[in-house]
């Protein structure tokens, strides 16, 4: 499978300057190539520090997933299914509780997620991959899935793109629509 140049391959490794967002970025893709060995390897190298700044990034890629995903209204027990499909890629001690912790979470449970992430940061780190892959692969099928993580902005943590400076009239650039 080829990957768009702008988005890691799960075999990459961690480099260049925004090693937060490519771990983000490589570890929802595992959990939807449903690679276990990339998702194994891929926090390997980061400390705390990374790994939080890892967090931060895939919380807000959750967002961002979350918000174009449910105006489809998958149902519960959809992304209940597709969040077992994807833990089965994770370390074998989070698989289950993350699977359940998502499943509760798409019946209205709306602290399983927290109560899941409290356990250690690297499983904080796993978790909202998971859930990204869930919400994705419930209404979207593989390539579509993977086209929505091809398209995430650069910081998806900012609402909007910032205007573009360069237009003679200050015009704002638009993130590409997902099709």
């Amino acid at each position: 499978m080829s990957h768009c140049p702008s988005v890691p391959s799960p075999h990459d490794r961690i480099t260049g300057p925004h090693p937060a967002r490519h771990t983000a970025l490589l570890l929802p893709r595992g959990y939807t190539d449903g690679d276990a060995r990339a998702v194994a390897s891929t926090l390997d190298t980061l400390d705390d520090s990374a790994l939080d700044d890892t967090y931060t990034y895939l919380c807000a890629v959750m967002d961002v997933t979350l918000r174009l995903t449910l105006t489809a209204q998958p149902a519960a027990r959809d992304v209940g299914r597709a969040a077992e499909q994807a833990a089965t890629a994770a370390p074998p001690h989070y698989e289950f509780a993350f699977g359940q912790a998502v499943r509760a979470w798409a019946a209205g449970d709306t602290q399983a997620l927290t109560r899941a992430a409290d356990a250690d940061l690297p499983g904080a780190v796993h978790l909202p991959a998971v859930m990204t892959v869930a919400l994705g692969a419930s209404v979207l099928d593989h390539d579509g899935l993977n086209a929505l993580l091809n398209r995430l902005p650069e910081d998806p943590r900012r609402s909007r793109p910032p205007p573009d400076r360069s237009s003679p009239v200050g015009a704002a650039r638009t993130t590409p629509s997902i099709q």
